[in-house]
């Protein structure tokens, strides 16, 4: 199905592989990058950032401004462990852990999103 163009071919079989390696490039890169685990995460409440908490550490913690909701930290991803909300959609959106990646419970206002968090100094200067 070549598209003639004055006698020649409009795509020639090269063109078409050198265009499908550049998009599978694209495509890769873009998926690796989106797939990046953070090293921290951001708690939100009412538009605020309430707390910037490392995820090195297991453990569950909740708040002042909203006892009821509790997050769990494990293995490097956090999650809404329990919510006096409604529907329960941010406790059964599960744990999340890619940079960029967020849950947020929106009868209580809050939100937690995955960040890069700061280098290490020492790695800094080791490297």
């Amino acid at each position: 199905m070549e598209q003639k163009i004055e006698g020649r071919a409009f795509f020639r079989k090269k063109d078409i592989i050198v265009v499908a390696i550049i998009f599978l490039a694209l495509f890769s890169y873009n998926f690796i990058k989106d797939n990046i685990p953070g090293s921290k995460a951001e708690i939100i409440y009412d538009g605020q950032v309430i707390d910037t908490i490392s995820l090195s550490k297991d453990l569950a913690i909740n708040y002042n401004v909203n006892p009821e909701v509790v997050f769990e930290i494990s293995d490097g991803s956090i999650r809404f462990f329990h919510s006096d909300c409604p529907d329960k959609i941010c406790v059964n959106t599960g744990f999340i852990q890619y940079l960029g990646e967020s849950a947020a419970c929106l009868p209580n206002k809050t939100i937690v999103r995955i960040i890069k968090g700061e280098k290490n100094p020492v790695d800094a200067v080791s490297r």
